[in-house]
């Protein structure tokens, strides 16, 4: 029994010793596994406490570099932002400036533009204007240059139609001069006459103006003439010297109508040429006062031709009945001349003729008709037969008769004296107012003549004038040449300053472009400031919030450090009463291997 409960103790105890073996080693490997797990733990919660102490001084660091860096960053961005604000103030104030001062600009180039548009459009209008005005002048020029030249025409009509009445006046004064010069013959010849004391056949019936040719009459009496060759002779040479004596004062009345229808064809050209210078003056004024005058210095001259026309008329008719009285004296002296040249003879005729080749060359025969009748008369007296008779009584009979005859002769002859002397105080006191007409005549002619020359100096004064005004217009046409040559320069000008002016709006164009640009920049630049600062206020704000989550973390660390650290403590602790434990497991242990080594000995000692 006692081998068998040693036997069994053995095996117990055998058993008991391997299972203690077996857990003793059991708990060696748990205790160093738990020993590795806490030594691992350990080493973790080192690492891991070191990787968080290197996490947190990293992060401390980082933050304090952050907070470095923001408060640099800060600084930089106030310091950007107050140079940005600068700048950008410096810049927006220039830009402003630059921005009025381009506005102004911008205006006054405007105001310019429409001052210099207003200008090209009154440029423009005022060209226009002067177009209108040069054409209007070139028109005006060549009408005036037209009428200058009518004028100019019409002036000389006048002053050939002026000439013409000059010569026809000196016409008028020499056959005034020449009707006076043979007045004063007719009287010189009577004087003479009633000197010598006789006058037979004196005819004034017929002016010497308006006498007809004497050769003619002439020819016709020696046609008529039946008498002798010594008879026909003696009157052909006293009718031709008659004739040739009267040959220079004789006018054809064919030139006087002709002179006269010339004169009315002047007149009528002057009348019409005043009429047209009339007409025109209604057009142009400046003329118009010189043909007023020329008007009044025609009725005047008119009017000076009428009182002319009717001292002549009255003259005239002065002088038909001087000439009427002097042709019924011849008529009377002529019949008792045919009567006498009938009844006589020989002697009679003989004393005729003798006494008429005494008083007819000595007397101015006015009356070619009368002369030639009594030419006839006195041919047909020659022409009467002597009484064919040889008896004395008939004889002295017919000498009584004829000296009879010749006693009423001179009878008559005595009462043509008388008539003759009373025809030269009639003569006398014509050829006075003729006189005193031909002064009136030459004072009007010459007041006329002033008048005229009044006229002419006031048209050529007006002529003058209107040359004066085509070299005015030509020099205003010049004038307007060069407001023409002018307008183009400024016109030019003008396209410069159109062009200055595109230049200058495009200027302001590319200065307002630019403006908006650095308007757009400085919009940019204050919203990069404006983004800077929502930046700035958002890493403000993230710094704060890292400062947050910094406090945070450091909060949130403390307290993980607090409890790793308590962990780490309670770790310590737990290694701490592991170690006891284990301190105490080895005691029980050593324990155990002494009560082994006690049992063992005890079995040994068993």
């Amino acid at each position: 029994q006692a081998e068998d409960l040693t036997t069994k103790l053995e095996e117990e105890l055998a058993k008991q010793k391997a299972e203690f073996e077996t857990e003793l080693a059991t708990l060696k490997e748990t205790h160093k596994e738990e020993t590795d797990k806490l030594q691992a733990l350990n080493e973790q919660a080192q690492d891991a406490l070191q990787q968080s102490m290197n996490r947190l001084m990293k992060m401390k660091s980082k933050i304090e570099k952050d907070k470095e860096t923001k408060k640099k960053q800060e600084e930089n961005i106030r310091a950007e932002q107050a140079e940005l604000e600068e700048r950008y103030k410096h810049e927006i104030e220039s830009l402003k400036n630059t921005t009025s001062e381009l506005e102004t600009q911008l205006k006054n180039a405007g105001v310019e533009l429409l001052q210099l548009k207003q200008g090209n459009e009154a440029l423009q209008h005022e060209m226009a204007e002067r177009e209108e005005k040069e054409k209007t002048l070139t028109s005006t020029t060549a009408e005036l240059e037209a009428k200058v030249q009518h004028q100019k025409a019409q002036l000389k009509k006048l002053r050939k139609a002026e000439q013409a009445l000059e010569e026809e006046k000196k016409d008028l004064k020499e056959k005034s001069e020449k009707e006076i010069a043979e007045l004063k013959a007719v009287v010189e010849d009577l004087e003479d006459k009633f000197a010598r004391g006789g006058m037979m056949n004196y005819s004034l019936a017929t002016p010497p103006k308006y006498a007809g040719s004497v050769h003619d009459l002439a020819a016709a009496a020696a046609n008529e003439s039946t008498v002798d060759a010594d008879g026909l002779t003696e009157n052909s040479v006293m009718m031709t010297r008659l004739g040739s004596r009267r040959k220079s004062v004789v006018v054809d009345p064919a030139a006087i109508a002709e002179q006269q229808d010339r004169r009315n064809k002047q007149q009528q050209e002057y009348t019409q040429a005043l009429e047209q210078l009339t007409q025109k003056a209604q057009e142009n004024p400046s003329i118009k006062g010189a043909l007023e005058q020329a008007q009044a210095d025609r009725e005047e001259a008119a009017r000076l031709s009428k009182e002319l026309d009717q001292v002549k008329t009255q003259f005239a008719k002065q002088k038909k009945q001087l000439l009427d009285k002097i042709a019924t004296l011849n008529k009377d002296a002529k019949a008792k001349t045919v009567e006498a040249a009938s009844a006589g003879g020989v002697e009679m005729s003989t004393a005729a003729v003798a006494m008429s080749a005494v008083l007819e060359p000595q007397l101015d025969m006015a009356s070619s008709i009368c002369e030639m009748e009594g030419a006839s008369a006195l041919a047909k007296g020659r022409s009467s037969p002597m009484p064919d008779t040889n008896d004395a009584d008939e004889l002295k009979r017919h000498l009584q008769a004829s000296k009879a005859t010749e006693d009423e002769c001179r009878q008559q002859l005595k009462l043509n004296e008388q008539e003759a002397e009373i025809l030269t105080n009639q003569l006398e006191e014509a050829e006075e107012k003729i006189q005193n007409m031909q002064a009136k005549h030459d004072e009007e002619l010459e007041a006329l003549r002033a008048r005229m020359d009044d006229t002419r100096s006031s048209l050529q004064a007006k002529l003058d004038a209107a040359e004066e005004a085509i070299d005015k217009l030509e020099e205003e046409k010049k004038n307007l040449e060069k407001s023409d040559a002018e307008a183009h320069k400024l016109q030019k000008k003008l396209d410069e300053m159109h062009t200055v002016m595109e230049e200058k709006e495009k200027a302001s164009l590319q200065a307002g472009t630019e403006c908006v640009r650095l308007q757009a920049d400085v919009e940019s630049a204050r919203r990069e400031s404006d983004r800077l600062k929502q930046e700035m206020d958002t890493l403000h704000k993230e710094s704060l919030h890292w400062q947050e989550l910094l406090e945070k973390n450091q909060t949130s660390w403390r307290a993980e450090k607090s409890e790793m650290e308590q962990e780490l403590e309670a770790a310590r602790a737990e290694l701490v009463a592991e170690g006891e434990r284990m301190s105490h497991m080895t005691l029980e242990n050593t324990r155990l291997g002494r009560d082994h080594e006690r049992m063992r000995l005890d079995i040994d000692c068993l």
